[in-house]
């Protein structure tokens, strides 16, 4: 009866252990927590890269800045007409205003620039001249000097050293277009039939008056210029005389100038 006893406890003790382990396994399962299905909508979005379509953040760095455009020389072209002061092919030597036209290009309207500049003046069958023999005509025809030339200068505006602005005002423009030229040019210089070529030293000065300006910095002006040239005289045989060809006293002109 002992044995009997003994031997059904100790088959009943494993089963005990085992049905002992499923309450546990039950309040294991009982204290955690519920687990919730992943949403797709809730999930944290990944962090944008620069450069994918998305703009750039404080961490990828500022976008790079564009560089500014350079600025190019203005361009400058300009016609005047004026007069040449002239006595050469003039019978008593007297100095005759002789109409003369100018046309010019350049490039740059800061400190310095390059111009180039054609020069005409025509006298020819303009003038004429007191007769000093009282049995002859009252008057005998000049046949004057007709002059064509052409320049190549270096143009220095002594109060344009910084760069121009569109806000300046009128007064700044007008004085920062003071202009000294410096250079070296060839003349053809005729006397009636005959002609002769002629180089040297040309200088002058001009000054351009502000007219209309637009908002890119063009600008219309009024251009007053001077020009002297310094060079070697020639000899002609003219009428049966030999006459020295040499400078002219002055030209001046006046006309307008367009910078784009």
């Amino acid at each position: 009866m002992t044995w009997t006893f003994a031997s059904a406890c100790a088959v009943a003790t494993p089963l005990v252990a085992y049905a002992g382990e499923e309450p546990a396994a039950a309040n294991a399962s009982e204290s955690a927590p519920p687990q919730v299905p992943a949403d797709p909508a809730g999930s944290p979005a990944a962090a944008p890269v620069a450069g994918e379509g998305t703009p750039p953040t404080a961490s990828s760095g500022p976008a790079a800045a564009s560089e500014p455009a350079s600025r190019r020389p203005r361009f400058l072209m300009s016609a005047a007409v004026g007069v040449s002061i002239d006595n050469h092919g003039i019978a008593d030597g007297r100095n005759v205003a002789v109409p003369s036209l100018a046309v010019q290009g350049g490039i740059g309207d800061g400190l310095l620039g390059f111009e180039a500049r054609l020069f005409a003046s025509e006298a020819a069958g303009r003038f004429s001249s007191p007769n000093p023999n009282p049995a002859g005509a009252k008057t005998i025809a000049d046949v004057g000097a007709d002059r064509q030339a052409l320049d190549v200068l270096l143009a220095i505006r002594p109060f344009a050293s910084g760069a121009a602005r569109g806000d300046q005002a009128w007064a700044t423009r007008l004085v920062r277009s003071i202009t000294a030229d410096v250079g070296v040019g060839v003349e053809r210089v005729s006397v009636g039939t005959l002609s002769t070529l002629r180089g040297g030293l040309v200088i002058g000065a001009h000054l351009d008056v502000p007219l209309v300006r637009s908002e890119d910095g063009s600008e219309l002006r009024a251009t007053i210029a001077a020009r002297r040239m310094r060079a070697a005289s020639k000899t002609l045989e003219v009428a049966g005389t030999t006459a020295a060809i040499g400078d002219s006293k002055l030209e001046s002109f006046a006309g307008l100038t367009v910078v784009f």
